[in-house]
């Protein structure tokens, strides 16, 4: 099945849902009789059925490429692993209906490794990490040879870790997870559509180690050789130190590489989004941060446009471009959070948040963007 495949049945599936209603027509006395409208695969612990499954992994673990998996609307208390190509993970409509519940201590909530064409939509993930240790947690990681990823509709909330959180990881090589990310993985085609990350953060204030002395709070992390991620209308907010029990150095809506890794994603398109509410302790101008980008030298055909950006955005190092170190983040027509600009780092520019040097804002609006951030 090709993207463009994979694209226009997900479309199809959303357009079917929202008219035939997923929470009466397949979770209904129509259920009973097996999986039907468009579900291979039904959840839903409440029916007595045997085509259906009592946990979202049993139906996982049975599904077979390109089936679509339904979850009746309900509190699923589990850690999901997806490593089975071109499966659908599906809510019913509102996607606060279904729940996935990671719990306290897990720390990857949902993980697709090494699956190419998987798509979740309509769901919320919360709950991630929580265990205070010195490590990192995600509500949802893409590890591996994972192309195609697609997180549609859907909420991932309440994610904290001693050391770091991640709302979504995007891990590919040279990555932290060698097992899945071997030297020469790399992801491709992940695409983010109308959803809300938000009530990410970190809670040891030095947790040592592998971290070091700085803690990180992440809605979208993007690790290694990514290509093509494209982030459209969603929302990501409260992330990193912005409320009592939290110590996040760094708080970042998204990131683009980071720990002096010299491999970054490529071809990146961030549109029709909404940043706000961002904070750390670090004591600059970029430690509550909209977008970070890390040091590597080639960002590819990229863009930012036409968001509200009402943090900051930092392109490191600072300075003036070009840079050997780093490219120039192209960011045209967004506006930031004033009439007259952004702020530019050493106190030129308008009265909005503050951008490093080496980023191309210009033209710029003057006004908030019609209907930018998710309607979740």
């Amino acid at each position: 099945m090709t993207k463009e495949t994979r694209r226009f049945r997900r479309r199809t599936v959303l357009k079917t849902a929202g008219t035939v209603g997923i929470g009466t027509a397949v979770f209904g006395d129509a259920a009973a009789a097996g999986p039907s409208n468009g579900c291979d695969r039904v959840v839903n612990p409440d029916s007595n059925a045997p085509q259906h499954y009592d946990t979202i992994q049993g139906a996982v673990d049975d599904a077979t490429p390109d089936d679509r998996i339904c979850v009746k609307p309900g509190s699923y208390d589990e850690q999901v692993v997806i490593e089975t190509d071109n499966i659908t993970l599906s809510g019913s409509g509102n996607p606060r209906n279904v729940v996935v519940d990671g719990g306290s201590g897990i720390r990857e909530t949902v993980t697709v490794a090494g699956a190419a064409g998987v798509t979740v939509d309509a769901v919320t993930v919360e709950n991630t990490g929580g265990s205070g240790d010195s490590q990192e947690s995600f509500g949802i990681r893409v590890v591996g040879e994972s192309d195609d990823f697609a997180l549609e509709d859907s909420v991932v909330t309440d994610v904290s870790e001693g050391a770091r959180a991640a709302g979504l990881g995007i891990d590919a090589a040279p990555g932290p997870l060698p097992k899945y990310s071997p030297s020469e993985a790399t992801i491709s085609g992940t695409e983010v559509h109308n959803c809300r990350i938000e009530n990410i953060y970190t809670t040891n204030s030095d947790p040592g180690g592998d971290y070091g002395s700085k803690t990180k709070a992440k809605g979208i992390a993007n690790h290694g050789g990514v290509r093509g991620t494209t982030i459209t209308r969603t929302t990501i907010t409260t992330i990193g130190d912005t409320g009592s029990g939290r110590n996040s150095s760094f708080g970042r809506g998204v990131t683009l590489t980071e720990d002096d890794n010299d491999v970054g994603p490529t071809d990146f398109e961030i549109r029709l989004c909404e940043f706000s509410d961002m904070d750390g302790t670090f004591g600059n101008p970029f430690d509550g941060a909209a977008i970070f980008v890390g040091e590597y030298s080639n960002f590819g055909d990229h863009v930012v446009e036409d968001n509200d950006i009402l943090v900051a955005v930092e392109n490191f190092p600072n300075g003036e471009p070009p840079q050997s170190g780093n490219d120039v983040l192209n960011a045209p027509r967004n506006y930031w959070g004033a009439s007259n600009g952004p702020n530019i780092t050493g106190g030129a520019g308008g009265d909005g948040s503050n951008v490093t040097k080496n980023i191309e804002f210009m033209p710029f609006r003057d006004r908030s963007v019609n209907n930018a951030g998710s309607n979740v």
